[in-house]
């Protein structure tokens, strides 16, 4: 097979995916590429097709005259032209929103070319009009076309007003695919996807994974004060900034939060919130997760939650919020749901657990068990079945 992965960054958790995914199709004899906007990689079948004027000049047309994937005409063009270079027997298409790319022109040339095309559905982007989650709002109107959006411009990848219109333009352009199935990256999201217009093609559900090589699996030595970590790439309020400002207030008597990710600037943060930044140093994350007592999850809305998987890994357990695919993650790691959902019944766990903190620990037993679930070995044997099937 030669297989194209493609995505807009090649970051984070993005990179990590989809360069398990590469890693394992080059062992078993595949060609296999992957080509992306944003990121950084010195192997060469992992090509950048955009370059920072591109770059810049998608960024300001999408900010200063419209939001129209028609912004990345330039990218998408060199995109394409990487695709008809490489002449794939199959695209897995990853994150495009966000601008990076010109989906209405690559979905119809992937049509026109009669390329199979396999979407890992990583948020809820493709059966709507252009949100990336809804559920925080309660809505359901890509049930019916996402008319009358409640979403403002901010949290959409199109304007409020455009939203019926892309819905439709998605749909159509999907039913213009040769082949074509989803990947959804856990249960919750794929109960979602099956009550949308995608659930007349195949669906599979594949839980992402990380290299379990990357982790080392010796306990190291706690803090004197109870500790949690709360990490992110962007701390906003879909990831519960404003909430673990309350948490860390309601805890400030016996414990201390260890917060890695950006804040917005002029951020007041209590005396008990430490905060790191961006680590891009793995080592130096897994290392701050094995020093802390507990991993902390303040999100209202996720698909999946690589975090619970990392602490997980690294000996200790999560909390975390009973919404979406939350309880799903944690009961997976042994962790610990608020039932309520509520700042307060988080801060009662988390002085539960400070008077006895081994229970916050992951017997070997049970991180066994994790690595068996999310092993990077069952996540791309996965992929690779999924390949095949659509070939065929």
């Amino acid at each position: 097979m030669k297989i194209i992965q493609v995505g807009g960054t090649f970051v984070g958790a993005q990179e990590k995916i989809e360069y398990a995914i590469h890693k394992r199709l080059l062992k078993e004899g595949h060609d296999s590429y992957i080509l992306y906007a944003i990121g950084h990689s010195d192997e060469a079948n992992i090509i950048k097709y955009e370059n920072r004027f591109e770059n810049f000049f998608r960024r300001f047309l999408r900010k200063y005259i419209s939001k129209s994937p028609r912004s990345a005409f330039l990218s998408t063009n060199k995109l394409i032209y990487y695709i008809r270079k490489i002449k794939p027997d199959l695209v897995n298409l990853h994150v495009l929103h966000h601008g990076y790319i010109d989906y209405i022109r690559l979905f119809k040339f992937l049509s026109r070319k009669k390329i199979p095309v396999v979407y890992t559905a990583h948020d809820l982007w493709l059966n709507t009009g252009g949100c990336y989650y809804y559920s925080n709002v309660n809505c359901s109107n890509y049930l019916n076309g996402c008319i009358n959006c409640p979403l403002d411009d901010d949290n959409l990848d199109c304007k409020k007003i455009e939203t019926s219109k892309h819905f439709q333009r998605k749909k159509e352009l999907v039913k213009g695919f040769n082949k074509f199935s989803t990947v959804c990256v856990s249960d919750w999201l794929c109960k979602e996807i099956l009550d949308s217009h995608l659930s007349q093609y195949p669906v599979f559900t594949i839980p992402n994974a990380i290299d379990d090589t990357d982790y080392k699996m010796k306990s190291a030595p706690k803090n004197e004060r109870f500790t949690v970590i709360a990490v992110a790439s962007y701390w906003d309020e879909r990831k519960g900034l404003s909430r673990f400002i309350e948490l860390a207030q309601s805890v400030k008597e016996f414990a201390d939060i260890f917060m890695v990710g950006c804040v917005p600037e002029n951020t007041d943060l209590p005396d008990n919130i430490k905060l790191f930044g961006s680590i891009s140093d793995k080592q130096k994350l897994y290392e701050l997760y094995s020093v802390c007592d507990l991993h902390v999850s303040l999100s209202y809305e996720e698909t999946f939650g690589l975090t619970f998987i990392e602490a997980a890994l690294c000996g200790i357990k999560s909390v975390g919020l009973n919404l979406t695919a939350i309880p799903w993650v944690i009961n997976k790691t042994y962790g610990y749901v608020a039932e309520s959902s509520t700042v307060d019944e988080v801060a009662g766990i988390l002085k539960c657990l400070s008077v006895n903190r081994e229970e916050c620990r992951l017997s070997l037993k049970q991180k066994e068990s994790v690595l068996n679930c999310f092993s990077t070995k069952k996540m791309t044997s996965a992929y690779l079945d999924v390949y095949e099937s659509l070939l065929k």
